[in-house]
């Protein structure tokens, strides 16, 4: 997601204050934490625009951008379905301080280990039923028949 000012497009980071300016809390300190957490390198974006990211890096760049205002509430679609693998345990832990401070969050995805890395509940759609709410154990043992 490039977000394109006249003709020119920002940068991963100014792209990033960007969006925290229009929640009005442009904290450059904050998003540079960010960035260092979520592994976005100066020699990973190296002034480029979102679009020209690979897509390891374009993951994390969204999860950033969902987290900039520090939402109460964040919904995320199958998130943890496309992070890579080495990038689980920075974004869980993030997930988990969004929680620690009160905000919540939803994901949906089909990877149900993934899931259970940071999630206590979870509904399942079966073939356009929801059932649930059912504990992350409660899934692991039904999971053979869902």
């Amino acid at each position: 997601m490039d977000i394109p000012v006249g003709k020119a497009t920002f940068n991963v980071e100014k792209n990033l204050l960007l969006l925290a300016g229009l929640y009005g809390k442009p904290d450059k300190r904050y998003i540079r934490g960010l960035m260092k957490r979520l592994k976005i390198r100066e020699t990973d974006i190296g002034g480029k625009r979102v679009s020209q990211l690979i897509k390891t890096v374009q993951d994390r760049y969204a999860l950033a951008a969902a987290l900039v205002n520090r939402p109460k509430l964040l919904i995320l679609d199958e998130l943890l379905d496309h992070i890579h693998t080495d990038d689980l345990g920075l974004v869980c832990s993030l997930l988990d301080e969004l929680r620690e401070e009160g905000g919540a969050f939803l994901l949906s995805g089909s990877g149900a280990d993934r899931l259970r890395l940071v999630c206590s509940r979870a509904l399942v759609l079966d073939k356009g039923v929801i059932t649930g709410p059912v504990s992350m154990k409660e899934l692991a043992e039904n999971e053979k028949t869902i």
